[in-house]
């Protein structure tokens, strides 16, 4: 009987090259999170307000939420219910990991940039 060898390809560890952020925005103003990984076989932007389980994030059609093809999240008009943590899930063969970013908002626009803001 012949034998045949079988070679496996494995993701290596990931390698993140993004950090935790805390960040405070404004009403009405745009944010972008990083989430810049390599050796990575599948991300998600998730998003987690209080004690509620992660909602995972995609584009959607208001135009409030992207995802770049950078893989960045870009929250343009932010209101007040935007607030929370924004965590990125990426996992690979070995491994799995969240890149975590908070995001406050306060309720006062910042002078100068918009002449209209919701609280």
């Amino acid at each position: 009987m012949e034998s045949k060898s079988i070679e496996a390809n494995y993701v290596d560890l990931i390698e993140v090259h993004s950090s935790n952020e805390n960040v405070t925005a404004y009403v009405g103003d745009s944010q972008k999170f990083s989430c810049n990984a390599s050796n990575t076989i599948f991300r998600q932007w998730q998003y987690k307000n209080g004690s509620s389980r992660p909602v995972g994030l995609s584009n959607t059609s208001n135009g409030r939420i992207s995802i770049t093809s950078n893989f960045e999240l870009l929250l343009t008009n932010i209101s007040v219910h935007d607030e929370g943590i924004y965590q990125c899930y990426l996992s690979s063969n070995l491994e799995a990991i969240y890149l975590i970013h908070y995001l406050s908002v306060q309720g006062n626009c910042r002078l100068g940039t918009r002449t209209q803001c919701l609280t």
